[in-house]
């Protein structure tokens, strides 16, 4: 013969707490979804999401044949062509549609300018401006101008 236990009855106040428990979690629920549909929407226009973002190691698998130019070599002379600068980051600055950095490499520094356009995101913009000071990154843009002193 087998014994069956009486159900237990909640008490309110027990009731309340499991309500409020189970109202936190559908309204937790419900936050994440918004923020999942609005970062797969700002994601499905940016047109410039293969040109950032974290790369992965580079272990001299392959030979780019990209050209680096160390910080202390620009000049003048190179104004209007691309190049490829690698750098820390000294000083990041987000202003609207506009990105400022300064690379610095030994004694030497340079400021890099990066603007909404064709080929440029604002989340591409928004992650320049992130990234931690004094991390190392490497940048390609063209040289507009420059003040050699």
């Amino acid at each position: 013969m087998t014994v069956e236990e009486p159900p237990k009855e909640i008490s309110k106040s027990a009731a309340k707490k499991l309500a409020a428990k189970q109202a936190k979690e559908a309204k937790k629920a419900e936050t994440q979804a918004r923020l999942k549909a609005e970062a797969d929407a700002r994601d499905a226009d940016d047109y410039s999401k293969d040109r950032y973002g974290k790369v992965t190691i580079v272990n001299s698998k392959e030979k780019t044949g990209r050209k680096w130019i160390e910080v202390e070599d620009l000049n003048t002379s190179m104004a209007g062509e691309e190049v490829l600068v690698r750098g820390r980051v000294h000083l990041s600055r987000l202003t609207g549609k506009q990105c400022f950095l300064k690379l610095r490499h030994r004694y030497f520094s340079v400021q890099v300018v990066y603007a909404v356009d064709d080929k440029i995101s604002k989340q591409m913009l928004k992650y320049i401006g992130g990234c931690p000071k004094e991390r190392k990154q490497w940048y390609q843009r063209r040289v507009r101008g420059c003040q050699c002193f």
